[in-house]
């Protein structure tokens, strides 16, 4: 049996098939199309991401009877044309959940202690020892959206930090010592932690991509679950109404492409900076499912009526580069500038007078939405000017230095 190896991988890889039987042949540099001219001589091909296996490629292959993807998932295949021609797919799901979880970790414990400007500003010969005070994740509640491979990882590393874990997963049963499996409500619940806890002025929310070829924020919502008790369109509209509200600002993140009710939960933050190359599609009208009201009201209020129309209407992906077009997202940047974009923009609100920032939060939600108080609006104005936060920045500005807050 023939195997062509499109990626270089651990040589242990090939040693071990050789040994067993199998004739192993290498190609690392030929073109997509070298490879599809000459697939139908292979029996078996292994590949990690070097590109995608279509049904045009898959018809090239005529003896192909497996593909083997050294990587989590199979999202680079068509997964079902190879299935009607009877080619058997294999995977690597936790090949590299260790490594995966260890990256989370590390960057959550660099977002908690301000490592990455802390260490340009020391390379720069300053010293803000205050400013970069960090956060300890010990007595703090993390909460995972689905709980595979990967995120059973993560949470077990976070068992040492003394910490509450929490986990929500399509499939039921799957919390174990390390954390608990919660519904959309209990994860909703902890929005309002997050509002009582006053040291909690960003919460930003990003997805885990590492390993995907093309990568994901979110598919959206689970339509399989969807006849069941709790699980509809109404239980899922109170996740991003929770966020829309919530006292911190809240960024979204969005490392990969997002389709379905999970383009409200970006659009119920804050703010926003997105991967170059991503895509954004709303499929509801295209399943037959009309959307529900409060997310039909974000999408205009965000991103204008003629994109809304076209997104609900036509069911189209929209491009990165139409996204930005929009004026929705601070910026769109590169893979390997998104942690520092993403952490210069929380410096950013992290720079700001705590109870100014806010109450002018509270008052633009209640302007967009129709809700005008003029009583309660001017109320908020004296309120922030009799604060011991605005004398300490008219001080500061008087004295040429950053200032100080303290939230009051």
């Amino acid at each position: 049996m023939k195997i062509l190896h499109l990626d270089q991988n651990h040589p242990l890889l090939i040693e071990q098939l050789t040994q067993a039987g199998f004739d192993c042949q290498e190609d690392y540099t030929s073109s997509k199309q070298d490879i599809e001219n000459r697939i139908a001589s292979y029996d078996g091909i292994v590949i990690r991401s070097r590109f995608k296996i279509d049904k045009q490629f898959l018809d090239a292959a005529t003896h192909l009877k497996f593909i083997a993807r050294v990587g989590a998932g199979l999202e680079s295949i068509d997964v079902c044309y190879a299935a009607s021609k009877n080619i058997s797919l294999f995977a690597a799901p936790q090949g590299n959940k260790n490594a995966v979880g260890e990256h989370a970790l590390g960057m959550l414990l660099s977002l908690f202690n301000k490592l990455n400007p802390a260490d340009r500003q020391v390379k720069s010969g300053l010293w803000k020892r205050e400013h970069n005070r960090g956060v300890e994740i010990q007595g703090k509640t993390i909460g995972l959206i689905g709980y595979g491979n990967m995120g059973r990882s993560f949470a077990k590393k976070l068992k040492g930090f003394n910490c509450t874990t929490l986990c929500y997963d399509i499939q039921k049963d799957l919390g174990n010592k390390n954390a608990t499996q919660v519904s959309l409500q209990t994860l909703q619940e902890q929005f309002e932690q997050v509002n009582e806890d006053s040291s909690v002025r960003v919460l930003v929310i990003t997805a885990n991509t590492e390993g995907q070829p093309k990568p994901v924020f979110c598919a959206g919502y689970d339509i399989g679950g969807f006849d069941a008790q709790g699980n509809g369109a109404n239980a899922f509209e109170q996740v991003p109404e929770a966020l829309a509200v919530l006292r911190p600002i809240t960024i979204c993140a969005l490392n990969g492409s997002v389709y379905g009710g999970a383009t409200d939960i970006v659009l119920a933050c804050d703010l926003r900076i997105g991967l170059e190359g991503i895509e954004w599609r709303m499929p509801a009208t295209a399943i037959g499912l009309h959307y529900y009201p409060s997310g039909l009201q974000r999408y205009i209020q965000r991103m204008g009526v003629a994109a809304s129309k076209r997104a609900f209407l036509t069911a189209r992906p929209f491009t990165w580069q139409q996204l930005d077009k929009l004026g929705l997202f601070e910026a769109f940047v590169t893979a390997d500038d998104f942690d520092q974009t993403l952490q210069d923009l929380t410096q950013d609100i992290f720079a700001l007078a705590p109870l100014a920032a806010e109450e002018t939060k509270k008052s633009l939600n209640e302007i967009e939405n129709g809700q005008v108080n003029q009583t309660l609006l001017r109320s908020r104005v004296t309120m922030t000017s009799q604060s011991e936060d605005f004398l300490e920045g008219r001080k500061a500005f008087a004295e040429r230095r950053k200032p100080v807050f303290k939230g009051r």
